[in-house]
């Protein structure tokens, strides 16, 4: 799958408002119109767009210097099993066993301190682009208000936090964290305002916090390194 690496934006500098998580210092904006990170040791942090797009030159590219492709398409839906049957009938599609994005280091706007967060989702096996299907979760950016198409995925993305600062830089805001122990950035969403409606998600090639539906674990797939969600249950 492509890597999502992105030229540095060479605009007038978006000024993102850097929020932290934890020890830190404040964030800042450098020369190069990059939105720079400045937390200190265990800090997490996770930038506020400027409120305004700026001229745009940094596009999400591969390792061969081609637009990243896009891995999934996700929609947020009231009720899971009922999702799958009528997607998989509308679109011919099979969708894997329901499994649970399950964290205790999750951080949206609803609430930037760390909390726990116990998404529901299902992925189809034709692709990419995959579709994703997840179930409402808490109040967020995956609550009730949020239903409908909600993002593009891109997988494979080596330095969250580096891709959601250049975002931030053109005015391009977040709403959306899922951090390890260590507080490296596992995935991150954009703000939905931002993009016409339709979020962005920056997905480390990190595995996540991924379990079976009932809690149990699920053994990673040799060839990607990830959770393997057709895993036999």
């Amino acid at each position: 799958m492509s890597e999502v690496i992105g030229a540095s934006p060479q605009n007038a500098c978006g000024r993102p408002e850097a929020v932290f998580i934890g020890g830190g210092g404040p964030g800042r904006c450098g020369g190069d119109g990059i939105g720079a990170l400045d937390a200190g040791a265990g800090g997490q942090a996770f930038f506020r767009g400027a409120g305004h797009r700026g001229p745009v030159t940094d596009t999400p590219v591969n390792a061969a210097g081609s637009p990243a492709l896009i891995d999934h398409i996700a929609f947020l839906v009231p009720d899971l099993e009922e999702a799958i049957l009528w997607w998989s009938a509308a679109t011919g599609c099979t969708f894997s066993p329901i499994a649970r994005y399950r964290t205790s280091r999750w951080s949206d706007r609803s609430d930037p301190e760390l909390h726990d967060h116990d998404a529901r989702i299902s992925f189809s096996k034709e692709g990419p682009p995959r579709i994703e299907l997840m179930e409402v979760t808490g109040e967020g950016a995956l609550g009730a208000a949020e239903i409908g198409p909600h993002h593009l995925g891109f997988a494979q993305v080596r330095d969250v936090r580096a891709r959601m600062a250049r975002l931030a830089a053109i005015g391009v805001g977040d709403d959306g964290w899922s951090f390890t122990k260590d507080g490296t950035a596992l995935v991150a969403f954009t703000e939905r305002s931002a993009l016409d409606g339709i979020r962005l998600e920056m997905v480390s090639p990190l595995p996540g916090p991924i379990v079976a539906d009932d809690g149990s674990l699920l053994p990673l797939d040799p060839a990607t390194g990830r959770t393997d969600l057709w895993a036999p249950r």
